[in-house]
């Protein structure tokens, strides 16, 4: 469901809006919308259909040309939205087919679509627009008709498919309000690192400690905990559970450093399993899932719940580095990057193949990182492999811990291995693993190699 926000009682409302999107203006005529677009957003962020309707046709009151104004505004849209640009569309966009057509743009491009609703009541739409000189030919009827249209939206807009609907209702609808840009979950750009990437964990936990304390962690684990050395950061590539002897204890380490802000991680497909069980959803009891299942049901539900909530806040991805890094656990194509729908999701969790098997070792990378020639090197675990391999511009650092393999981290920005075997083979995979070529110096695209 999406997030609405109605409190016309508020002295300066504060609308959050993703950083990157496209916001939809839902007014009648004469609701304001034009002069809160001209207040809150900047010029080239706004697409308006008067504008656009006077650029093909004769005026901003020429109707005859709304399939060419419409068309025009579309593919602007399209184009802004391509570049992840924040783009708002003042149009009155009452009825459903015309929000569905800018909906399918913003979902193409996987970015959020927000609907902003202008409601000061039908009232004060007629004095305005008695006022307005390019208005004095309108029908009365017009504007009693927005007004049916508008009470019709703001019942079924939250069924669309908007991440967010805002409504300012009442004669305040035009009052103080703040609009702030808030960067999503997987936008982290503004993190330099240093940073120290690790692949699969699958429950390895006296390898994790190892391998934290290789990397310079100081651990204690009878806390557990982790502090980092020198300001460095840990991510996890996300499978934190399953197979390995304890998950438990994997993921309470890990929850802990990310409370103490020494370690980041995104969700993994075996972390999203998890995740279902605890909400009580659907689902079978395999791919190591038993397992893990049996070790929390030793746990206090106190560590479930809080377990659970922490699932629930991991991104898909994280960009950083002023998006010199990316992190996924199946790897993520440069038009996925920063960006944020279901198929960023699913790529971001399953890689290219999203039915794949469930047997972890069945599956391989993508072709996406043959030709891969975005600006962030990206960092990925999810298919194992008895070494970490590299495709120009990308690293990948499941080494099967838990199939007797090793558990592997990349220092960013570095490009240092530091990797410790496992104490045995857990689990058997599917298939053997593949011994990979050895990691060479990434290089970008062009030949030359990566400068910092």
């Amino acid at each position: 469901m999406p997030t609405i926000s109605q409190d016309p009682s508020a002295p300066i409302r504060r609308l959050e809006l993703p950083a990157s999107c496209m916001v939809l203006m839902v007014a009648s005529s004469s609701g304001g919308k034009s002069t809160f677009a001209r207040e809150h957003f900047k010029p080239n962020e706004i697409l308006s259909s008067d504008w656009f309707r006077s650029l093909v046709g004769e005026d901003e009151n020429d109707q005859s040309v709304n399939s060419e104004t419409f068309e025009a505004l579309h593919r602007v849209a399209d184009l802004r939205l391509r570049g992840g640009r924040l783009t708002v569309v003042d149009a009155t966009n009452l009825r459903p087919e015309d929000r569905a057509g800018l909906m399918r743009i913003a979902q193409e491009n996987d970015l959020p679509a927000v609907a902003l609703v202008l409601d000061p009541g039908l009232e004060v739409c007629q004095a305005r627009s008695r006022i307005r000189p390019e208005r004095a030919n309108m029908p009365p009827h017009i504007l009693t008709r927005h007004d049916h249209l508008l009470r019709k939206s703001i019942k079924s807009l939250p069924g669309e498919g908007f991440r967010q609907v805002h409504i300012l209702s009442g004669p305040e609808a035009m009052g103080p309000v703040e609009v702030a840009r808030i960067p999503g979950p997987s936008d982290k750009r503004d993190l330099k690192g240093p940073f120290d990437i690790i692949g699969d964990v699958h429950g390895c936990y006296q390898e994790l400690l190892e391998l934290l304390a290789k990397l310079g962690y100081e651990v204690d684990p009878a806390k557990p905990s982790a502090i980092s050395p020198e300001g460095r950061k840990a991510i996890f590539l996300g499978d934190l559970c399953d197979w390995g002897p304890s998950p438990a204890a994997a993921l309470r380490l890990v929850m802990a450093m990310a409370r103490e802000g020494s370690a980041m991680c995104v969700l993994g497909d075996h972390d999203q399993a998890l995740l279902r069980l605890l909400s009580g959803r659907e689902i079978a009891l395999a791919g190591g899932l038993d397992a893990t299942a049996a070790a929390l049901d030793a746990e206090s539900p106190e560590f479930r719940e809080r377990l659970q909530a922490f699932l629930e806040s991991l991104p898909s991805h994280l960009l950083l580095d002023q998006g010199e890094l990316a992190c996924a656990h199946a790897g993520l194509p440069k038009r996925y990057q920063g960006r944020d729908s279901r198929r960023v999701w699913e790529f971001a969790l399953h890689g290219a193949a999203a039915n794949e098997p469930g047997a972890i070792g069945r599956s391989a990378p993508a072709d996406w990182t043959r030709d891969y020639k975005g600006k962030a090197v990206v960092a990925f675990g999810h298919f194992p492999s008895k070494t970490a391999a590299r495709s120009d511009w990308t690293i990948r650092l499941d080494t099967g811990c838990c199939f007797g393999g090793a558990l592997t981290a990349w220092r960013y920005p570095e490009k240092e291995l530091v990797w410790v075997q496992a104490k045995r083979a857990y689990h058997a995979p599917s298939n053997p693993l593949e011994a990979l070529a050895p990691l060479q110096p990434l290089k970008n695209p062009s030949g030359g190699a990566k400068s910092r």
